[in-house]
């Protein structure tokens, strides 16, 4: 009989959190926003990850290898991407992940592996589903993590911006004759893109050489979400709880969007306070209707809601732009805001909408205090193979280890070389 993770009804959430559990994902800060190694939330035991400190239990690919491996300049893929990328490498991140729950299964076969991204399941081998936790159908993962199946199936039931389904050579001949009607800037979206990643702006009144170059983004082959871009006051990002019997949303914060492209920059979880309070409102009702949808087609647990706030003159003060099945990467300061809170954990709260027949967190949910930010920051190494942190950066909560190259180095060229990105949090 093929391996299933544990479903409700499997097992209870008092098991679930009586059980040591390892988190499997990304980065170790996302379930730390403190220093290398030091642990933030007590739901997890332990970590296997791409890039961490490799102290206290927590596995890491770079801590392992003595060398960072990075996949694009947002260092966020899906699972299928990672999957070829590892494969280029002799299997090097599937090897890693597989080996390293097979060594923490041998030292306590009762635990249990909850991972950041049910996309980068493709990684695991079968062996170990019956010991994964909060997972849902594959089928919703795919309906609502990929924006096109997510448009379509939402419409009429959520805002957002009209949009159509285009073949990339659809968008590259609309484009070539003269661009799309009464629109002076569209948004070319790939279904799967992931932080702003696979998104590519057109504008009329863009040189010819500017759009020729973007266009080459665009493979004729795949087929891509075409929407108007709407001038706005901001991106809100909500993380919604979707449990058997409620919806609750943490409070909001605001992404910040790289100027010259659509990714994502980083996260300020006390911007959102700045928007004007009847758009604010709005936010929050679109985000626990969205919720809702989710919650009546099954899915349960953590779910991104990535929205775009408008002055409303002309659109919805609140649009919906895409829903992230997954944790948001701003996790780990919810985290730390919740302990010094004394609320619960949003991994734990996270588990009781998979395993608890009811639950009733909405209200002590949304006392969170809105506080930290995390961004990108830019560093160096010296010969000796140490981090130097930027003296702008010296005072911030820094996770040292968990940084990956640029780009520009893994691609070979030398613009940027020895320059590298790493998460930082600020804590206020």
């Amino acid at each position: 009989m093929k391996k299933q993770p544990l479903k409700f009804g499997e097992i209870s959430i008092e098991e679930v959190l009586k059980r040591p559990k390892c988190f499997v994902g990304c980065h170790e800060t996302l379930i730390s926003a403190s220093e290398c190694g030091h642990k933030t939330d007590s739901f997890f035991s332990r970590s296997i990850t791409y890039y961490g400190s490799g102290k206290n239990g927590n596995l890491s690919l770079n801590t392992a290898t003595k060398h960072q491996q990075s996949f694009d300049p947002s260092d966020n893929q899906t699972g299928e991407e990672v999957y070829k990328y590892s494969e280029m490498h002799g299997g090097a991140i599937k090897d890693f992940f597989n080996s390293s729950m097979r060594s923490v299964l041998k030292e306590n076969p009762d635990t249990l592996f909850l991972p950041w991204s049910q996309e980068h399941w493709i990684l695991f081998s079968e062996e170990f589903w019956n010991s994964f936790i909060c997972a849902n159908d594959p089928s919703l993962i795919d309906l609502f993590g990929n924006k096109k199946n997510l448009k379509e199936f939402a419409k009429g039931k959520i805002a957002q911006a009209d949009f159509e389904v285009l073949s990339g050579e659809e968008v590259l001949k609309r484009i070539k004759d003269g661009f799309f009607p009464n629109v002076r800037e569209v948004a070319v979206q790939s279904p799967k893109g992931i932080l702003g990643v696979g998104t590519t702006f057109f504008k009329k009144d863009m040189p010819k050489s500017v759009i020729e170059s973007k266009a080459r983004e665009i493979n004729p082959k795949e087929t891509y979400v075409v929407s108007e871009f709407i001038h706005n006051l901001g991106s809100p990002s909500v993380c919604a709880l979707v449990s058997n019997s409620e919806v609750a949303i943490y409070p909001p914060w605001m992404m910040a969007i790289c100027k010259d492209s659509a990714t994502t920059a980083g996260s300020d979880l006390g911007a959102f306070a700045n928007l004007p309070k009847d758009i604010r409102e709005e936010i929050v009702k679109e985000a626990i209707v969205a919720g809702n949808m989710l919650k009546d087609k099954g899915y349960r647990g953590t779910a991104n809601i990535d929205m775009m706030a408008t002055n409303g003159e002309t659109h919805p003060k609140a649009l919906i732009t895409e829903i992230n099945t997954r944790d948001p990467e701003t996790i780990a300061l919810l985290t730390v805001a919740s302990a010094r809170a004394g609320l619960t954990s949003p991994h734990a709260l996270k588990a009781q909408c998979h395993y608890a027949e009811r639950t009733n967190f909405a209200s002590e949910v949304s006392k969170l205090p809105p506080v930290g930010r995390k961004f990108y920051g830019t560093f160096s190494r010296g010969n000796d193979g140490e981090i130097i942190i930027p003296k702008e950066h010296m005072h911030r909560n820094i996770e040292g280890l968990d940084i990956v190259k640029s780009w520009d180095e893994i691609s070979g060229t030398t613009r940027q070389d020895y320059t590298y990105t790493g998460f930082i949090f600020e804590n206020k």
